[in-house]
This record gives C-alpha cells, sequence and structure tokens, in this order.
C-alpha cells in the first residue's frame, strides 16, 4: 500500500507539473488535433515520432520532456455539464540525436454503470516503456521502436455526480490497482522516411511483431495489409534571408491500411502558426480522421496551440459521426 501510494504520488506530481506548470513541444496532442497525422511528420520541434524514421532527422541534442494530459467528454444534464468518462496521461520523453525513450502512465475509466446520483466503473491504468531507433543515410532515414505495455485494473469504483473530480482522485487514481495477467504486450514497428527542404514522406510498419501474454503474432497477411504511407509539408518559420515569419504552417496527410479495403482511411490536417519571436507563437489546428468502410469512426478535430519559450499549451475538441463531442487539455515541460 505504501509503495502504491508513492507511485501515484508521484504519477501526480508529474501530471501536474505538466499540466499547471508548464508545457514545452507536445507533439501528440498537436498532431491529434491535426487528425492524428504522424507518419511523415519531420518537424524539428517534435520530441516523440510516431514513425520512428523521422527520429532520423532530427538534428537536435539531448532533452527531457515531462507531460501531461487530462480528457473528457462532454454530456449535458439540465444546465450541468459532467464528465461521463474522464481520462490522463502522464509520462517522460527522452530525446538524443537518432535515439529517443519514454515512460509513460495512462488512466481511463471503462463500462459506466449508472445509479441514482452515482457512477460506477472499471479503471485501468496503462504503463508503457518505449525505445526508438534510426539510421540516417543522406536523405533517407530507417528507424525501428520497440514497445512494451502492461496494464493494472481496478474493478467498480465509485464516483458520484456532486463530488466527481475528488472521487476520480481518490478512488479511481489513489486506491491500489492489480495486476491484469493478460494485458502483457510487446510490438515492434519498422519505418522508413524521406526528407528533402521542408517536404517528407514517410511509410510505416506498425504491428511487424507482436507478443501479447504468451501469443506471438508473426502474420506476413497482416504485416502487409497494415501498411501506411504519409505526406508532410511545412512553410519555413525563416524566409531566405533568415528573418522569422510571422505567418507558417503546415500540411499532412496519411493514408492507412493500405492493403486492408475494410480498414482503409485517410488522416489529414493542418496547422496556421503566428508567430511573434521564434519562441513565442500561437497555432490553429484542424484534422480529419475517417475508415472510408466506417463512418461512424470519423472524427472532425480543432484545436488552439500556444508556445511560450519552454512552455506550450494545448486545448482539443473532436466530434465524431455520432456527434460525441470530447475535448482535452495537455501541458509539458521540456527540461
Amino acid at each position: 500500500m505504501v509503495f502504491n501510494l508513492k507511485k501515484h504520488l508521484i504519477i501526480f506530481f508529474i501530471f501536474f507539473t505538466g499540466i499547471c506548470s508548464a508545457y514545452a513541444f507536445e507533439n501528440t496532442s498537436r498532431l491529434k488535433a491535426m487528425g492524428d497525422i504522424g507518419i511523415a511528420v519531420s518537424s524539428a520541434d517534435l520530441d516523440f515520432f510516431y514513425n520512428p524514421a523521422m527520429l532520423g532527422f532530427k538534428e537536435s541534442s539531448f532533452n527531457m520532456l515531462v507531460k501531461g494530459e487530462f480528457g473528457d467528454s462532454f454530456l449535458l444534464n439540465g444546465k450541468n455539464i459532467t464528465m461521463p468518462k474522464p481520462y490522463g496521461n502522464a509520462s517522460v520523453i527522452f530525446t538524443g540525436k537518432r535515439i529517443s525513450a519514454n515512460i509513460s502512465d495512462s488512466f481511463f475509466l471503462l463500462d459506466e454503470i449508472i445509479e441514482d446520483d452515482t457512477r460506477f466503473y472499471n479503471a485501468i491504468q496503462d504503463i508503457s516503456l518505449g525505445i526508438n531507433y534510426a539510421v540516417k543515410i543522406s536523405n533517407f532515414s530507417f528507424g525501428a521502436g520497440i514497445t512494451g505495455n502492461m496494464s493494472l485494473i481496478r474493478p467498480n469504483i465509485r464516483i458520484s455526480n456532486s463530488n466527481r473530480f475528488v472521487d476520480l482522485w481518490i478512488n479511481g487514481v489513489f486506491e491500489s490497482y492489480k495486476f491484469n495477467e493478460d494485458s502483457e504486450n510487446l510490438n515492434i514497428k519498422l519505418g522508413m522516411g524521406f526528407s528533402m527542404y521542408n517536404f517528407s514522406i514517410g511509410l510505416i510498419i506498425p504491428d511487424f511483431y507482436n507478443y501479447r501474454t504468451n501469443d506471438t503474432s508473426f502474420k506476413p497477411r497482416e504485416i502487409l495489409s497494415s501498411i501506411s504511407f504519409g505526406l508532410y509539408y511545412s512553410v519555413p518559420e525563416y524566409n531566405a534571408r533568415g528573418k522569422l515569419r510571422n505567418f507558417t504552417g503546415s500540411l499532412g496527410l496519411d493514408l492507412i491500411n493500405v492493403g486492408d479495403y475494410n480498414k482503409l482511411g485517410i488522416k489529414a490536417g493542418g496547422e496556421f502558426k503566428l508567430q511573434f519571436t521564434s519562441d513565442y507563437k500561437l497555432s490553429i489546428l484542424a484534422g480529419l480522421n475517417t475508415i472510408f468502410k466506417n463512418s461512424q469512426k470519423s472524427v472532425i478535430s480543432l484545436g488552439l496551440g500556444a508556445k511560450l519559450n519552454k512552455v506550450n499549451l494545448n486545448l482539443n475538441f473532436y466530434l465524431d459521426a455520432l456527434s460525441n463531442l470530447k475535448y482535452s487539455f495537455s501541458g509539458s515541460y521540456t527540461i
């Protein structure tokens, strides 16, 4: 019990350091607002790359990023806005030249049961550790990523509508969890990228190899069906004379699961950025994420971002085809 309390106090500290204190380059929220793209994104200000090959184009030295995120859905109940399924995550990311590592702890609620003024959930914590490495040859880069994760579970947590936020932390976060024996997972993904000037192309095999609780999966047909491609273009932040542009932006397009017609889809998005200085910027982001054969999984996203030296904030909204409106607020800080 003491160990669990210490662990959750550390998670709590990291989470609120990320959200309340400051935030640097929090790319995952930024890219989620752009339709969850990432296959070909090679921007220099990213600290975590979905496609490990794109890490090869990052020239900056070692840094460490602490970040946190909180999200939920909007549910109107008379004049009150409740939080039906809140979630959060905290992570630490280490990034160097050609290599990165990250550890994260995610928390979310499942299986809602409503009884009068009280809601009961099954709570899940997912703990993951990932390592990415890339090799750059001229304008090409080749990368591999290994991610391992496991889950902890606590069933039937109680959250009252009248004291929702406090109950969420006391009953859902700080209480002890049990190890989910069927949750061990190891995934290997492979990627390739090409970058020239401000244009990049990416290819990724997201599930090259999977191990899940004594079940090894290496299926060539599934590997080929999951191959995905991406295109990305960003307007240079400086003009030809080295002067900072007042306005800049980027566009991205991913074609996912090209070998499986039932899962074939696109992710597309863009960012419009107002630059006051190189360290102070405001962004508007928008995106679309859809599967052609299942339009109910389509999501339209909109995000607002602010970079203040080493501080950055993102507020995102997501609207799916079933008219469910979700939001997330994230923050991080580069040390």
